[in-house]
């Protein structure tokens, strides 16, 4: 005779929430695009760095926006993988990995998500 795991609401509750922080991390990108767009097309601010002798920052500026906005795309994508399964109660693994992404991306809902994950193993095939 077969048992099976009797679903609850903390794997659902934790794909929700993992769903959530994805998406939040993905809708931070084009903010952060904005702003890379808007450092080399503001004239003010260029002469303020060029006047104080930084205008090699920029570039440096640039860079950890550009390295900041391809985190936030792996994150958000990780969560929202992770929220899809979760709600399956399919590859545990993946869910797992899923709700550690999203602490990086919020940590509160990351946190309770994983939380949720993790005491729900048995729920997942």
């Amino acid at each position: 005779m077969e048992t099976t795991a009797q679903n609850t609401w903390k794997s659902t509750v934790a794909g929700i929430l993992n769903i959530v922080a994805g998406a939040l991390s993905l809708l931070g990108i084009p903010g952060v695009i904005v702003v890379i767009s808007t450092l080399r097309s503001s004239q003010f601010f260029m002469d303020a760095l060029y006047e104080a002798g930084l205008s090699w920052e920029i570039g440096f500026v640039q860079t950890i926006l550009i390295v900041l906005a391809v985190f936030l795309a792996i994150v958000g994508t990780l969560s929202l993988i992770g929220g899809l399964y979760a709600l399956q109660r399919r590859r545990w693994g993946w869910a797992l990995a899923g709700s550690i992404a999203s602490i990086l991306g919020s940590t509160p809902l990351g946190i309770a998500a994983t939380v949720f994950i993790a005491i729900s193993r048995d729920e997942f095939q």
